[in-house]
């Protein structure tokens, strides 16, 4: 039935929120109070772009309270993600209707709806018989918890006030929400903040495949977007993890593109029965021929001779490392030293290892750079012009 019908989708959809700094409270729980973290929770200055980088830089989807007007609006104690059952057409329009509000994203992850269930998520529930009655047993800026005579505690993260009459109105039914309550650690890792401290953060590790093991869809405008999105997150999924070492091994990562959907003639209203031209073609490594690899091994013996040839010494200087790194992940050469265990992924770039016994075996920096810089020249002139040298002290 559900196939049949353009108002019901296989897809739950996360918006990406910008926040509204007047919304936050003064006082907020501890795992969000830590102003030491690279995307501390207060701060608004943040569009929904950089919030959607933040989410892959982080490896999964933090878990919040919804505040509005410095209180939470989410029952039961505990945070959560919150995502819509709404179509794709239905889900455009939403936010064209609402963009001169700051809080609504134009930008957005899609996740399998079976498998969320899986997981945990539920559709929310709008409105209770008890509505006018009901008597709140616990609330402060971040808590609101309901007498469990009302509704058991396990499924207060699931309520949505509804209100229909004269005097007073509300009515979010057209969101179509479901959500999914965080539980504790041994079921959803932390995620770590990336600056100075450390700081775990509640999330839901949707790139971790032993979490997460379907499709995820990137909700993006352009293919400008998508392109740089895509090299990011090649990055991560060669390096199999996020700066702090939190699993990002899910390669089934989609970009679909709201400019290319607008362009159709005809536009289909569920995720589902999208075209392929509607989303960023995916740069898929072709494959590498004998004669690249036979090409890459010759030139790597005769760099390891020429280099054990030089008379390099050591020197008074500061301490300190250097490597030969590569920032194109597409290209044939780097993508056939990466079949043969010669470039290894570091996040944000490539680290070459051909087997040079004298690199980083000087204390002096200068020296280290020097040898460095040769590997990389002769790579340069005689294999592709992709390689580079980064060094670091001590």
């Amino acid at each position: 039935m559900v196939n049949n019908r353009d108002d019901m989708t296989n897809w739950l959809i996360h918006f990406i929120h910008k926040k509204d700094i007047n919304s936050i409270p003064d006082e907020l729980p501890d795992e969000v109070y830590n102003t030491s973290a690279n995307f501390e929770y207060s701060i608004s200055d943040y569009d929904e772009f950089f919030t959607l980088k933040n989410i892959i830089y982080e490896a999964g989807i933090r878990f919040g309270y919804s505040f509005r007007n410095k209180k939470t609006t989410i029952y039961g104690g505990e945070p959560v993600i919150c995502f819509t059952e709404m179509p794709f057409s239905s889900y455009l329009e939403y936010i064209n209707i609402r963009d001169n509000e700051l809080t609504v994203g134009n930008y957005a992850i899609a996740i399998e709806k079976s498998k969320l269930f899986e997981i945990g998520a539920r559709p929310v529930i709008y409105g209770l018989s008890e509505d006018n009655s009901y008597k709140i047993k616990k609330q402060n800026s971040y808590t609101m918890i309901l007498e469990e005579s009302i509704l058991p505690i396990k499924e207060q993260f699931r309520y949505v006030p509804y209100i229909l009459n004269d005097n007073k109105e509300i009515d979010w039914t057209h969101e179509r929400e479901w959500r999914l309550k965080y539980k504790n650690k041994d079921e959803y890792e932390t995620c770590i903040a990336r600056q100075t401290h450390y700081t775990e953060i509640k999330h839901f590790p949707i790139f971790n495949k032993e979490i997460y093991d379907k499709k995820i869809i990137i909700i993006l405008q352009t293919n400008e977007e998508a392109k740089e999105f895509h090299k990011i997150i090649t990055f991560m999924i060669d390096t199999k993890m996020n700066d702090f070492s939190v699993p990002f091994d899910n390669r089934f990562i989609w970009f679909l593109i709201v400019d290319n959907y607008n362009k159709l003639e005809l536009k289909p209203s569920k995720i589902e029965d999208l075209p392929k031209e509607c989303y960023y073609p995916i740069y898929k490594e072709e494959k590498i021929s004998q004669n690249i690899f036979d090409e890459i091994t010759r030139h790597i013996k005769i760099l390891q001779s020429t280099i054990e040839e030089k008379n390099y010494k050591e020197r008074k200087d500061l301490c300190g490392r250097a490597y030969v790194v590569c920032y194109d992940p597409y290209h044939n050469i780097l993508v056939a030293m990466k079949h043969m265990d010669i470039a290894e992924c570091w996040l944000k770039y490539y680290n070459i290892d051909i087997g040079i016994k004298f690199l980083n075996s000087f204390q002096s920096i200068s020296i280290n750079e020097k040898i460095a810089k040769d590997i990389a020249k002769y790579l340069n002139e005689n294999l592709a012009d992709i390689f580079s040298v980064k060094s670091y002290l001590d």
